[in-house]
């Protein structure tokens, strides 16, 4: 296992840049030149959020199953359940 790497990594002045250049969370570790992983994108949101950084990146958009959008009508080929 690699050694830790030293928290000054998550600093406003390092952390600015790589958000700004960002468009999500994963591209800000790597803009870091760090591994991304569960723990480093904990860390690193809350040290964004913290220093109140802007991280207005795009949002993927509704999802499938968003109850924004009406569902569709079941296709007549799925067999109703009779239960």
């Amino acid at each position: 296992m690699p050694p830790a790497r030293p928290r000054n990594m998550y600093t406003a002045e390092k952390l600015a840049p790589a958000v700004a250049a960002a468009s999500n969370l994963g591209e800000v570790l790597t803009n870091l030149g760090l591994e991304d992983n569960p723990k480093r994108r904990t860390y690193a949101s809350e040290r964004i959020r913290a220093l109140g950084l802007d991280t207005a990146w795009p949002s993927p958009g509704p999802s499938r199953w968003s109850r924004s959008q009406p569902r569709s009508a079941p296709s007549p080929w799925v067999a109703r359940s009779t239960i």
